[in-house]
């Protein structure tokens, strides 16, 4: 009976986790409107992912560290926009970024696992934008994140990943990330910028239970990547904008519950989504094309993934063997 009702836990959001991700997203949406709405889609854009990338540090620090954290995101997404179309600073700019992130995890697991993203979405996004815009938009989607959180919860505390596996998987990531940033922009590919965006997403230092939780991380994202491709293909413009907003609660909820493959899950479709810049000009062959990229982005991340994971594992089986050894000696 326990076993049966697992699953049901695993999905279940409580009643206030579910009411305090709805006002977050409700908070989030006005400020995002209002960027898109006086300055384009850009800066709308800008203020979303502030918002979603300001979320764990929102969650696991005192409000002054978590708004602290944001100014790196947003620097990143100025930078990568200065650099986007450029195939080798970019694709430079990406690795480094990846690169950044390992102090970071050691300190807390994905405190700044956004800011890959941020830096290969702007590096490669077919957008005109301003660095001033991107920055300006992060910061205040960032600020509304850490003020409403903040008010909902207090900081659950951190817990880092050791010191080999963040650098082993920040080191992976940055040459893996780099190069896709250079093939795409060398080759003039602007729609393939799904490929590196989901691969950041994939690509996390797990710590403990590696295997496990990168199986859940990428069959997450292929499941999201199945959803978007539904989504894009069944629902009309409108329709979709409503239903990113009801992802976006889910992911709220879920980021706050820390059930990371049910927030990727949704995640991807709201990326994918928020990505199409609303649908308006996209056709089938495009969507089709986004979900294509995702898919392949989630597959070689996943190969990655899996690969550091065994060998995280073998690491700690190898410093098990001596204590064993010497065990096996002394009990003789």
């Amino acid at each position: 009976m326990k076993a049966a009702n697992k699953p049901a836990r695993v999905w279940a959001i409580p009643r206030p986790t579910l009411k305090a991700a709805v006002v977050l997203t409700v908070v989030m949406l006005i400020p995002t409107a209002a960027a898109y709405w006086a300055f384009g889609e850009p800066a709308g854009l800008a203020v979303a992912l502030g918002f979603v990338i300001s979320l764990t540090p929102a969650t696991k620090l005192r409000p002054a560290y978590a708004l602290a954290a944001v100014l790196p995101a947003a620097m990143t997404g100025a930078v990568a926009v200065a650099v986007a179309g450029q195939a080798f600073p970019a694709a430079c700019f990406v690795a480094l970024a990846c690169l950044l992130v390992a102090p970071a995890n050691v300190l807390q697991n994905g405190l700044l696992a956004g800011i890959p993203t941020i830096a290969a979405v702007y590096s490669t996004l077919p957008l005109q934008q301003s660095p001033a815009t991107v920055a300006a938009g992060m910061l205040a989607g960032g600020a509304i994140a850490v003020a409403v959180v903040s008010r909902a919860s207090r900081p659950s505390g951190l817990v880092g990943v050791d010191v080999r596996t963040s650098w082993r998987h920040a080191s992976a990531m940055a040459a893996s990330v780099g190069l896709v940033v250079f093939a795409i922009t060398a080759l003039d590919q602007p729609h393939a910028y799904w490929i590196p965006m989901t691969m950041t997403l994939v690509l996390r230092p797990y710590g403990r239970e590696t295997l496990s939780i990168a199986r859940d991380r990428i069959s997450g994202t292929l499941a999201g990547a199945v959803l978007a491709l539904v989504l894009v293909l069944a629902l009309p413009d409108w329709a979709a904008l409503l239903v990113g907003v009801g992802l976006l609660v889910l992911i709220v909820a879920y980021a706050a519950l820390g059930r990371y493959a049910q927030e990727i899950l949704f995640l991807t479709p709201f990326i994918v989504l928020l990505g199409g810049g609303g649908g308006s000009a996209d056709t089938a062959e495009l969507a089709l094309q986004r979900i294509m990229a995702t898919l392949l982005g989630a597959v070689l991340a996943g190969l990655i993934a899996l690969a550091l994971a065994r060998a995280d594992r073998q690491d700690a089986d190898m410093a098990a063997e001596p204590s064993v050894a010497s065990g096996g000696t002394t009990g003789g």
